[in-house]
């Protein structure tokens, strides 16, 4: 069965609906922060985002198992790395990252995750 989330929304943010099928919750492409010409406070704003979009969905950060992260300048992969530790204690997930162009003028990066919800049915098997 697929439901669709409701969630956070503000002029700023680009938050398409979530779409949680089963046990896993997709959110489609997220941005923020365009009006900033900074690639890390963009994808800081874009995982402040995240935060929000997951928990509207019951989930948490550490329940994602796969990320794309999207930024439009190979000179900026360091600063992209760099902002991960922040948010996560242990990347224990799948992470893409590539290079993009954008639709939206000033969009420096976006992303896309998908997350595990935990039935109280059962627990992924190892």
């Amino acid at each position: 069965m697929l439901v669709k989330v409701t969630n956070r929304v503000s002029k700023e943010q680009s938050m398409p609906t979530v779409i949680m099928a089963g046990d896993f919750v997709f959110v489609p492409h997220l941005e923020s922060g365009m009006f900033l010409s900074d690639v890390t406070v963009q994808l800081i704003k874009c995982l402040e985002n995240l935060t929000f979009v997951l928990t509207d969905a019951g989930v948490e950060l550490e329940d994602i198992v796969q990320m794309n992260v999207m930024f439009s300048s190979i000179a900026d992969y360091d600063k992209v790395q760099a902002v991960f530790p922040k948010f996560f204690k242990n990347e224990l997930f799948v992470r893409n990252v590539m290079i993009s162009e954008f639709e939206s003028p000033g969009c420096l990066c976006q992303i896309d995750a998908v997350a595990y919800k935990k039935s109280k049915n059962h627990e992924p098997q190892v």
